[in-house]
């Protein structure tokens, strides 16, 4: 039994779909590498990594935005895993959230000291 396309569905409009969701695996690619500092790339990412291979459909040969999507997509989750188990080793190393931000609330106090008087002696 051979594969009937739907008669609705002409092969441009299939070739169109693809190349909205390879469009949008391309912004989503952006948008993961911009907000990787939020914390929200592998939202992002992960969105676009599905849409790049979505839009492949039944050809065998990826087209030129599916591929910058792809890598941007990869790269986008890649820096959001990096991140986010980098904060994971450096709370636990701190032995806890509390123990980092009392750390950190300490390194603030001192730089801010060290301005302070930086700027009595300038001035």
């Amino acid at each position: 039994m051979d594969f009937q396309p739907n008669q609705n569905q002409t092969p441009s409009s299939l070739e169109q779909g693809s190349a909205s969701m390879a469009f949008a695996s391309l912004a989503f690619g952006i948008v993961s590498i911009i907000t990787s500092c939020f914390g929200t790339s592998l939202i992002f990412g992960s969105l676009g990594l599905i849409l790049a291979l979505l839009s492949k459909g039944g050809s065998n040969s990826l087209p030129k935005n599916t591929i910058i999507g792809l890598t941007l997509n990869i790269i986008g989750v890649v820096i959001g895993c990096m991140l986010l188990l980098s904060s994971l080793i450096l709370v636990i190393s701190f032995g806890g959230i509390e123990n980092f931000m009392n750390a950190m609330q300490q390194y603030m106090d001192a730089y801010y000291s060290a301005l302070d008087t930086i700027q009595i002696i300038l001035s």
